[in-house]
This record gives structure tokens, sequence and C-alpha cells, in this order.
């Protein structure tokens, strides 16, 4: 369960520092493979989604980052351990692929 902790904050912490996002954007409704709160997935390449929310009209996501940490210290100092996407230029957030390093239960 440590490693769907990680992946789900890391999720959170990347994309508020992904490029052109404002003091008042961020994320919401985070999930793994199609659920909010995962306990107990079988997928050791899980797909993520979230959604923007922000208080200006016409917000785009324009890019992403995902950290995925095996701890949260690891996680607090940007330190992808098992997986960091770096920068990904895309408006995609539904179904991202995590391609990190094999998961285990």
């Amino acid at each position: 369960m440590k490693k769907l902790y990680g992946i789900v904050f890391g999720l959170i912490i990347a994309l508020l520092w992904a490029g052109n996002c404002r003091a008042s954007t961020g994320v919401q409704n985070l999930h793994c493979e199609m659920l909010k709160d995962p306990r107990g997935i079988d997928a050791r390449l899980p797909r993520l989604s979230w959604q923007i929310m922000s208080g200006m009209r016409h917000t785009d996501q324009l890019a992403y980052q995902i950290i995925v940490s095996s701890t949260a210290a690891k996680l607090a100092a940007n330190e992808g351990d098992l997986w960091n996407s770096h920068k990904v230029n895309s408006s995609q957030s539904i179904m991202v692929r995590y391609v990190g390093t094999t998961l285990r239960s």
C-alpha cells in the first residue's frame, strides 16, 4: 500500500509545479485504476487520472509531471525513486499509464 500512497501524492505535488500553473490552480478527483481510494489493486502498471481545478475561467492543462516515490520523505524531496515522468507536454489527464519500476504489493 505504501507504493499506491506515493503514486497519489506524487501526482498532486508534480501537477502543482508543472508549467504555467498559477497559485489558484491544483488537482482534484485523483484516481488510480478508476478508484478514488484504491485498496488491493493488482495492476503492476496502474493507470492514473485527475481533474484540474482553478479559480480562473478557461484554464487548461498544458503539461504534467508525475513523481512516484517509495516513501513520503523521498516524495517531499521530489525524489522519484520509482518513477519520474519529467515534464510531459500533454493535456491528457485520464488513464495515464504508470511506466516506472514494477510495483509490488
